[in-house]
């Protein structure tokens, strides 16, 4: 019993060890249902031996496993995946993937392994389908482990690297199944006519050459008579024109898809695609071409139409509107099969309506991301019975108008796979765009609607979504500024009136005079007699006797103005009918506003040719010069007849004096 407890134990002590030297580190990151394990950059120097033997796919990239020992994987027969990329590997062992017989997918890219990889090292691996050995040292030999891949019969897709006078030898061919070929490099290379001479046979579908190139012959491609997809990334060290010119030997195919990205030198003038670079692209079937980042500078329309794609991709091409029309003619004239359109980082900042005439029976996807669009290009999109798909992301719309709201909702309901892609548009939420707020909220045809964002009046930025939580809240706000914009412009009018009003009644009397000519006669009566109120008595029983009594007619508020006729009139129209206007001036005729404005028109009146002497003034109260106003003050100047009672003693003599002096006058 004793011996079989120290077992135990000994045993357990023994597992302790070993979970000290390699064992499962706390980093790793396990899926639920623990079959997916990913142990990056963890710092492991060996394979840890306790996962879980159900595990399918294993992430050791980023370590230190600079060497591979035998039989690592030996416990976890159902491996489908293994990432070693990333370790500073030059070793691999015998028998390292002994075991692995259901492994898919290898990567053992970004090592420092060489050409002398062992012969039997993927002899195990006989369901590997995924090799990626690209980012190691095989270009210091300029040789590839052949000898160890040709095991690898079942592999359709290799990764590996290119480099100067590389070949891809007769034995290559014996990777029967291989379809996908990526290549890519460290050091600038060559492709020759030679280069993949000896892989004619095998059935390469897609092939991409992401390296730096030195130069590419005219008849390199011609190998794959396969070929579907072609992406090349020269990394800027070659022209499109040269890598148009290489596709002479894919002339006359069927293809699905060529990308040319970065194929520029930096230090080169941009490039205008002519005919002659694309004679041999005008042969070939092409359903998707993508010219991204080829500092392409235009492409006239004779180049376009002589394309048979049916899906153009021209980003960052720095094209702008002219490359669209030629001769008033859409650049897409007659391609009728057109279904996919990418103009995205370009400089088009608006679409004409005929642009895509040709294609409304046909275009399915548009991309015109990263302009300079201001407005959704409505006019444009509104005949595309069958489109899918909009994106006008990070162009420079700030709103939708109702007009393009409604035309993107008829779009919705002509295909029920219609979407608009808005994001990273300057869009602003302000109480001006509420119509177009509750659209953005009760729409169904926005891409991606939960991380659309727009900017406050305060320049924040907000989700929509945010927003929508307290729209309600929002619209009340807005009716409350808007009421508080409205009451200050009432405010304001109501200032203005106000002002106005002050102005005219202080300037009545000179406006009265500017638009009105006083008459020249005859005169109906001899004066006009201005007076206050409170000195009618006086008037009444000293001066209108006397005036009488000598026979001078005169005019008077109390008996002579109109009834219903506006005063300001009647005394304008006594004025003019008189040939005299008399001021009976006291403190109360200082105080009173009409006798005041009576002595403002009469002023104005005599100042006009042939009237300098119109005015009589006569002073009932002792009133010095300096208390009276400006205006009566210019009139006691100009006055010929004027008195002053100080030194009198009896007013009636006063009062007879004045009226000697009318009579006289």
């Amino acid at each position: 019993m004793k011996a079989i407890f120290s077992l135990t134990v000994l045993g357990f002590l023994l597992r302790l060890t070993m979970r000290g030297a390699s064992g499962f580190p706390n980093d790793c990151v396990v899926s639920p249902t623990g079959d997916d394990v990913e142990c990056r950059g963890c710092g492991l120097n060996s394979v840890p031996q306790d996962f879980s033997v159900n595990v399918t796919k294993l992430d050791l990239a980023n370590n230190q496993l600079v060497t591979l020992q035998p039989r690592s994987f030996l416990y976890l027969p159902n491996l489908q995946s293994l990432k070693l990329e990333e370790n500073g590997m030059r070793n691999i062992s015998l028998g390292p993937f002994d075991g692995l017989v259901n492994l898919r997918y290898l990567s053992l890219s970004g090592n420092k392994l060489e050409s002398s990889i062992g012969k039997n090292t993927f002899k195990p691996l006989i369901n590997l389908r995924v090799l990626d050995l690209h980012g190691n040292y095989f270009h210091t030999s300029k040789s590839y482990p052949i000898d160890a891949l040709l095991y690898l019969t079942n592999i359709d897709a290799l990764s590996i690297d290119i480099f100067e006078q590389f070949s891809f030898g007769k034995r290559f061919s014996r990777l029967k199944n291989l379809t996908t070929l990526n290549l890519h490099g460290i050091d600038v290379c060559s492709i020759r006519n030679t280069s993949f001479k000896d892989l004619g046979s095998l059935e390469i579908l897609h092939l991409t050459i992401d390296s730096r190139i030195r130069f590419i012959e005219k008849d390199a491609l011609s190998p794959f008579r396969n070929l579907t997809l072609l992406d090349i990334d020269s990394h800027r060290t070659i022209s499109i024109r040269e890598v148009l010119q290489a596709l002479y030997g894919l002339r006359n195919r069927t293809m699905e898809q060529i990308r040319s990205t970065d194929n520029f030198r930096s230090f080169e003038n941009p490039v205008k695609i002519m005919s002659s670079d694309i004679v041999y692209l005008k042969t070939i079937c092409v359903k998707r071409l993508y010219l991204v980042r080829n500092s392409i500078s235009n492409i006239p329309v004779f180049v376009i139409v002589s394309w048979t794609s049916r899906h153009l991709a021209a980003r960052q091409c720095r094209l702008r509107n002219d490359f669209l029309s030629y001769n008033s003619r859409s650049v897409f004239y007659g391609l009728y099969s057109l279904t996919y359109v990418d103009l995205s980082e370009n400089h088009f900042d608006t679409l004409h309506p005929m642009t895509f005439r040709d294609q409304r029976n046909a275009l399915r996807v548009l991309l015109i991301a990263e302009n300079a669009m201001k407005v959704f290009p409505r006019e444009a999109v509104e005949s595309l019975d069958h489109l899918e798909y909009i994106d006008v992301t990070g162009n420079d719309i700030s709103r939708l108008t109702p007009s393009d709201c409604e035309i993107i909702d008829s779009l919705k309901q002509r295909s029920e796979q219609f979407l608009v892609n808005l994001n990273n548009n300057p869009l602003v939420c302000s109480c001006e765009d509420l119509d177009f707020l509750h659209w953005v909220m009760t729409s169904r045809v926005l891409y991606n609607k939960d991380n659309l964002k727009c900017m406050t009046t305060r320049g924040d930025r907000i989700q929509i979504k945010d927003l929508q939580q307290n729209f309600e809240r929002f619209q009340i706000d807005c009716a409350s500024f808007n009421w508080l914009i409205v009451s200050i412009v009432l405010v304001f009018v109501s200032c203005l009136l106000t002002v106005f009003s002050v102005v005219s009644w202080r300037y009545s009397a000179k406006l009265r005079v500017w638009f009105r000519q006083p008459t020249d006669g005859p005169f109906t009566h001899y004066a006009f007699i201005s007076y206050s109120d409170k000195d009618a008595k006086w008037v009444r029983e000293r001066l209108v006797p006397q005036l009488d009594l000598d026979g001078l007619s005169f005019l008077c508020e109390d008996k002579h103005f109109v009834i219903g006729k506006d005063l300001a009139t009647n005394i304008l129209d006594a004025i003019d009918n008189c040939y005299k206007s008399v001021f009976v001036v006291s403190y109360h005729f200082l105080n009173c506003e009409w006798t005041r404005y009576a002595m403002q028109v009469t002023s104005g009146y005599s100042f006009r040719h042939g009237r300098e002497h119109m005015n009589i003034v006569i002073l009932l109260d002792d009133i010095k010069l300096s208390e009276l106003p400006k205006l009566l003050r210019k009139n006691w100047d100009n006055a010929p007849l004027k008195r002053d009672l100080s030194g009198h003693k009896r007013i009636q003599d006063l009062h007879k004096l004045e009226i000697n002096k009318i009579r006289i006058q």
